[in-house]
């Protein structure tokens, strides 16, 4: 009984101690938290958490005196996002993404990131602001899981830089991932058409984490599991297929126009294109063709067209035919 106790007692202490180790790195006491891990593996050579920690405080311990080598704003944001890179591919490589000691070292030094670019933007003119600092303060928040104000700030960044692909990006899997309210829904797929409008091949698979867009995406690596690649391509027009259920803003009169000059040009080089470039021309007019199939049915106008369309969408990819088919009763 005595044995018992003792062990239990030690369990005890020792998970006191993970937890202080974690706390000193929350708090960015690199040292300290390197010889606290240390002290743990001496116990436990093999545990994950303590290898994952010990790491953690190393990999930012030996970076300690670059912090003073930026200037306070965006020259240390960027280089601590650029170093932030490297760590997150390294961590990833030996499984420690998951661990408590990465999501506390993230707390710290991402919140060390996003209040500089918050100090950057402040002291930037608001008729001078670079969409780009915008852009990397969304991020940061992002991987913070401030989604609020990530929101918020690609927001205003769209405001400013009207037009760019990726801001949009971005935004439509923000707005997407933190509602489940359908309106809300239909306000972020409005802006994943809108990317794709802007540059169909946007798309970029680490930020991709709401779940309407994380089954779709797992749906097509599924059919295309020889090619990733091909199911990326295919993303936009999978999406927009599904699309149909929620409420997405209505098209200018510009877009409209583009789109159908799109569609004409696309139908001619299909004639004529190389096989191997086949499958990506038809992806792109399948979801052109999407796109105006829905704008005429939302604003109920020239059914003709949308009898067209479907058959050429038919043609083009009959599995997809029925996916819109099953999302536009």
């Amino acid at each position: 009984m005595e044995i018992a106790n003792q062990i239990h007692q030690e369990s005890e202490i020792l998970s006191l101690d993970f937890q202080i180790a974690l706390e000193k790195l929350e708090l960015g006491k690199y040292q300290e938290a390197k010889l606290a891990f240390s002290n743990l593996l001496q116990n436990d050579p093999e545990d994950l958490e303590f290898q994952a920690g010990f790491f953690c405080a190393g990999w930012w311990l030996n970076r300690e005196n670059s912090f003073e080598l930026y200037h306070l704003g965006r020259p240390l944001a960027s280089w601590i996002m650029q170093e932030w890179e490297a760590f997150s591919k390294k961590a990833e490589e030996r499984t420690y993404k998951k661990s408590h000691g990465f999501q506390k070292t993230m707390q710290h030094i991402l919140d060390k990131a996003a209040n500089n670019f918050r100090q950057a933007f402040q002291e930037e003119d608001d008729s001078s602001v670079d969409s780009s600092l915008l852009k990397e303060l969304s991020i940061c928040l992002m991987q913070l899981k401030d989604y609020e104000n990530a929101i918020e700030i690609l927001q205003y960044a769209i405001i400013k830089k009207p037009g760019d692909a990726f801001l949009c990006f971005l935004l439509a899997e923000l707005l997407c991932y933190s509602s489940t309210e359908k309106k809300k829904l239909g306000h972020g797929l409005s802006y994943y058409r809108e990317a794709f409008l802007l540059n169909f091949y946007i798309s970029e698979v680490k930020w991709i984490s709401s779940r309407i867009a994380t089954q779709v995406l797992t749906k097509l690596y599924e059919k295309y599991k020889d090619n990733p690649e091909q199911a990326l391509t295919w993303f936009p027009a999978h999406l927009m297929a599904i699309s149909f259920v929620y409420n997405l803003r209505p098209l200018k009169y510009s877009e409209i126009h583009e789109v159908h000059k799109e569609i004409k040009r696309l139908l001619a080089e299909k004639e004529r294109v190389m096989e191997k470039y086949r499958d990506k021309l038809v992806a792109v007019l399948c979801f052109y063709l999407l796109v105006l199939i829905y704008q005429y049915k939302i604003t109920k106008t020239n059914d003709a067209l949308i009898h067209e369309y479907e058959e050429l969408l038919n043609q083009a990819d009959s599995g997809l035919y029925q996916i819109y088919k099953k999302n536009s009763r």
